[in-house]
């Protein structure tokens, strides 16, 4: 397993993405939607992986169905990872491979995908299929949410 450490350009947002995938098999995606292409999100996810988001304040922004908890920074405006729970409290992310310390790891471009005509159901599914097993932590609360 490797793991890549980021966060945003103040330090108020940490991430630690975590995979056991060769560098050829990590294939990040760049969200066409408005919010992603402005902030140039290109997202990484492992099934098999884990994701770590250490938030000192409350950096969430959501929009459209309101499921996805998109962890920009509200200081210096940078977006790390994006996370949605199922309906068990499970919470499963994907971290935007521009916020991480070490991006030459990443060979492969990312692939440009669009997710307008998806139902909220089939996004679902394929979140608890594909995204990341993830941690959220309040340093300043002193807990963490599994």
């Amino acid at each position: 397993m490797k793991s890549f450490a980021g966060g945003c350009h103040c330090g108020a947002l940490k991430v630690i993405f975590t995979t056991g995938r060769d560098a050829i098999d990590v294939w990040p995606r760049a969200c066409d939607c408005s919010f992603c292409r402005r902030h140039g999100a290109a997202y990484l996810s492992d099934r098999d992986g884990q994701l770590e988001i250490v938030d000192s304040g409350n950096n969430v922004y959501q929009f459209g169905f309101r499921i996805t908890d998109f962890h920009i920074c509200q200081q210096c405006g940078v977006l790390v990872a994006a996370t949605w729970r199922d309906s068990g409290g499970a919470i499963f992310g994907v971290a935007n491979m521009r916020a991480l310390e070490i991006t030459d790891f990443f060979k492969n471009a990312p692939a440009q995908i669009n997710f307008d005509l998806e139902k909220q159901s089939d996004r679902e599914h394929r979140r608890r299929a594909h995204w990341t097993p993830s941690t959220l932590t309040k340093p300043d609360l002193n807990r963490q949410e599994q």
